[in-house]
């Protein structure tokens, strides 16, 4: 499967959900030869999906937008958290995640299960999202 027919596939479940959450993108990136990125923000929170083509895994992230630049690293220059794994907010807020967890890591090693980790993760993301948009400020301190 080429780079392209991957991004295609992520892009077709994630491009609608972004836009019923009212998040604006998709905003590309290619971070190395085996890592992409595909974001999409409001003004105060955002989602990355980084997808990691070496062992094929698509992780999700929460970050702190800066126009339409998706921040690089966890912590910007003053040492203040601009990004986290979604998993780690829902831990904050004491919410439970195992069973999607344990799905996603079924999936992820095999790029031909792409499609159905887009749909998982997005599933994921959907039923979460409101817990963690609720509170941006909590998150990038």
């Amino acid at each position: 499967m080429e780079i392209e027919d991957i991004k295609r596939q992520i892009r077709d479940v994630f491009d609608p959900l972004a836009k019923n959450l009212g998040l604006q993108g998709p905003y590309e990136s290619t971070l190395s030869h085996t890592q992409l990125s595909i974001a999409y923000c409001n003004d105060s929170i955002g989602i990355e999906l980084s997808i990691d083509l070496s062992d094929f895994f698509i992780y999700a992230l929460l970050y702190k937008p800066v126009g339409d630049q998706v921040p690089i690293g966890y912590q910007d220059r003053s040492g203040c958290r601009h990004k986290l794994y979604l998993q780690e907010a829902l831990k904050e807020l004491s919410i439970e995640f195992s069973k999607e967890t344990k799905m996603l890591q079924k999936l992820g090693g095999n790029y031909k299960n792409c499609g159905e980790m887009a749909l998982a993760l997005s599933s994921f993301i959907g039923k979460h999202w409101e817990s963690v948009n609720a509170q941006p400020g909590r998150w990038f301190k």
